[in-house]
């Protein structure tokens, strides 16, 4: 046996009994006044949602008459109701869904626990644990294998000293993070201020899926933690914040000095909820507002970006944006670095103004369908990490030219998408541009030349080229839709002269290097092997190779294309299409699977 000390993060055990014990004794000792829940969120068979109703059932009903109060909820998950506020012709409440409403008795709701009876639970010392509670961590913890050099042999390690690690874990005044995710939270009340002398350290503080309901809470939370600098409160709904409780606040209440990240994800905030919130915003440098109804901004609101002077970082992927109009005003703030649009509905990106400092940019998922969106992204002179994929541009030739495009298009590209582009990439890439940009012209050329002359003359390539300089001249033409034209040509020679067409078709059949590696039952066991493929070679003849490395039957294969760590797979799933299609670079992983 090898004996160790082993600090762990204590993972947060189950508190949904505890929760609904507390629950219950506030609610008997009538802490909550009636017109108070409206708003509230609660949690019922494991659903959680929304108040919009309280007092007693009105409807038409066989039920017998009581005394009971009922709730009507409107649920997250709109499935989990029974109608849409309305019952036997009697509106309780309106529901955004039809079937997204219920009404169940008070009683039966679990409405939480305060902030401070979930950091009590969560950090009690071993020692203050039941004998039942040791008894279950004992049960996950007490011991663990690891493989050793020997075949068929392990290694028993025994985790000793456990009381002490929790101890230290306990000790509130040394931890910097706590995270108290989805232990029914609702209240955070501190008269005898636990909190502001148990936390001496804390800076990051997450409460993501709890039930917090109210702005006054987040502030409250705030005012108890003075040395907070990151604050999360993803997926907890809140009511709508007062503008008159806002003004209100003086400004050491209303900005916390030390305050930087705030991720309000999922709370199902619109821009004008922002808005009233804006003023508190003065020193934040990050602001994740993703998956939330900001849909209308700089199309509906006058952006107040003095508040958002000190961002740096601005997250809105998710909201249902539709034009970069509603965004155009962030383009004023002085120190932003990274705006992330990804999975939202922006069609066009137009000539930009301001931005001057943005360096990352994801437009990932969007609709962007044309090269004119990525021309005017090449104004932005510090931009060198982009996302864009899953656009429709990448429908037109595939994704491996379509990044060839798109550096060439964007001069100070470092990294796209989730690759690092090279300089052999950049110039491969701008050479390869260089020459569909003529073939473009020239057509384009010819085409104008066909509607205004006679079609016999068409085999005179003087009059052709005299027709180009006069009617068609290359200047406009380039200017208008390769904006890059000449700077390319000072930087690489005309496109006759280097003998683009000859690199092109280099370019087009080198290839890349990948590492293929098995997850199929049969050959998980074997070594990933390394080759260099082809971009031109198809997913049917990769499936074809790597059926005679592992041995998986072809129509058993799944082919999954892995491009880095940080980065989400994707399958291979057409084996008519070349591998360049899909974007495969170097240093990539093709996983197989069976089907």
């Amino acid at each position: 046996f090898v004996f160790f000390f082993l600090i762990i993060r204590r993972p947060p055990r189950s508190t949904h009994c505890i929760s609904s014990a507390a629950s219950d004794v506030y609610k008997r000792q009538g802490i909550f006044k009636m017109e108070s829940y409206i708003g509230r969120r609660v949690e019922f068979k494991e659903q959680r949602g929304t108040v919009r109703y309280c007092g007693p059932l009105q409807h038409e009903t066989d039920r017998p008459k009581t005394e009971d109060v009922w709730l009507g909820i409107e649920w997250d998950n709109p499935s989990k109701g029974k109608h849409n506020g309305t019952v036997n012709g009697f509106k309780y409440f309106d529901c955004a869904s039809e079937t997204g409403g219920s009404l169940i008795r008070l009683k039966a709701a679990n409405l939480g626990i305060p902030l401070v009876v979930a950091v009590r639970e969560k950090y009690k010392s071993y020692e203050e644990m039941t004998e039942e509670e040791k008894k279950e961590e004992t049960q996950t913890e007490q011991e663990m294998y690891a493989n050793t050099t020997k075949k068929s042999k392990k290694l028993a390690i025994q985790l000793v000293g456990k009381a002490k690690a929790y101890s230290k874990i306990s000790n509130l005044a040394n931890l910097r993070e706590v995270a108290l995710q989805s232990m029914q939270i609702s209240s955070v009340e501190d008269s005898a201020h636990f909190l502001t002398k148990s936390f001496t350290s804390l800076d990051s503080l997450y409460l993501d899926g709890n039930l917090l309901y109210d702005w006054e809470q987040y502030f409250q939370i705030l005012w108890q933690l003075p040395k907070l600098v990151t604050i999360s409160l993803t997926d907890n709904k809140f009511r709508k914040p007062f503008p008159s409780f806002i003004s209100s606040l003086s400004k050491d209440r209303l900005v916390h000095p030390n305050l930087r990240v705030v991720s309000f994800i999922d709370m199902g905030l619109s821009w004008e909820d922002v808005d009233i919130l804006l003023p508190s915003f003065e020193l934040l440098e990050e602001l994740w507002l993703c998956h939330n109804k900001c849909n209308t901004i700089g199309t509906a609101h006058k952006v107040r970006t003095e508040f958002l002077n000190n961002i740096n970082m601005l997250n809105l992927e998710s909201n249902g944006l539709t034009v970069w109009e509603d965004v155009v005003q962030f383009g004023e703030l002085p120190k932003l670095n990274n705006l992330v649009l990804g999975i939202n509905k922006i069609r066009k990106i137009p000539r930009l103004e301001g931005f001057r400092n943005v360096g990352q940019l994801s437009v990932e998922k969007n609709l962007i369908d044309d090269w004119e969106s990525i021309n005017n992204l090449n104004s932005l002179e510090n931009l060198t990490r982009l996302r864009i994929s899953d656009n429709p541009i990448e429908n037109v030739s595939g994704r491996i030219r379509a990044r060839q495009e798109i550096i060439a298009r964007i001069k100070n590209l470092e990294w796209l998408n989730s690759s690092i582009v090279k300089a052999t990439d950049r110039r491969d890439a701008e050479l390869t541009y260089m020459k569909i940009a003529w073939e473009q012209y020239v057509k384009a050329a010819r085409e104008s030349y066909e509607r205004a002359s006679v079609k016999e003359e068409l085999k005179d390539a003087s009059k052709l080229e005299e027709h180009m300089k006069a009617q068609f001249p290359e200047k406009q033409y380039m200017e208008e839709r390769h904006p890059r034209w000449f700077e390319l040509i000072a930087k690489h020679g005309s496109p006759i002269e280097m003998g683009v067409e000859k690199v092109a078709q280099n370019i087009q059949t080198r290839g890349v290097e990948l590492v293929i590696r098995s997850m199929c039952k049969g050959s998980v066991h074997k070594e990933p092997v390394t080759k260099k493929l082809p971009e031109t070679m198809t997913v049917g003849a990769l499936k074809g190779l790597c059926a005679k490395l592992f041995g998986v039957d072809v129509l058993k294969q799944r082919l999954s294309y892995h491009p880095d760590k940080n980065s989400f797979p994707y399958d291979l799933d057409d084996n008519l299409r070349q591998l360049g299609y899909y974007g495969v670079a170097n240093q990539g992983e093709v996983w197989i699977f069976d089907k």
